[in-house]
């Protein structure tokens, strides 16, 4: 029938059940009644020109969800939870694992840029005419890693 009547725009359509109110009705009714004759618990396979109509897959979703026992709606909604359970704990250690990289990396950085601005001031301190003994003790590096980067210039 829907190969030969759109709702939306067939204005016979309109006439017809627009006027006739009882003739729309009628039609549901028998569409509801096809339904209810044609799919029972034996159905496997809901005929696909009844699934064309929006109403019926939507009960056929209820039914399908009315089909299952008390047992497999309980192991359902436990794999749910658990689903669920997982997802929220694989976020949560990747949520861990990225406040530690940046941590790590945060410390890292840190440290090469003082690593950095050290030897700028032991450089600063050879520039203006220290001593090494004078540059260790101002940069607090030892004589040894003040000569290494005293060697570099």
């Amino acid at each position: 029938m829907a190969q030969f009547l759109d709702p939306k725009y067939d204005l016979t359509f309109k006439r017809v059940f627009g006027e006739h109110k009882h003739l729309c009705i009628s039609l549901i009714n028998e569409l509801w009644l096809r339904f209810f004759t044609e799919v029972n618990e034996k159905s496997e396979e809901i005929p696909k020109e009844l699934l064309k109509n929006e109403h019926i897959r939507e009960a056929v979703g209820y039914m399908e969800r009315g089909a299952y026992t008390k047992e497999q709606l309980t192991a359902y909604d436990k794999w749910k939870v658990d689903l669920m359970t997982a997802r929220s704990m694989l976020d949560d250690a990747e949520t861990i694992g990225l406040e530690k990289g940046e941590a790590i990396g945060l410390e890292k950085g840190e440290a090469i840029g003082l690593e950095k601005g050290l030897v700028k001031a032991a450089i600063n301190c050879k520039t203006a005419g220290y001593s090494i003994d004078e540059t260790a003790m101002i940069t607090g590096l030892t004589s040894g890693q003040v000569i290494k980067i005293f060697k570099k210039i």
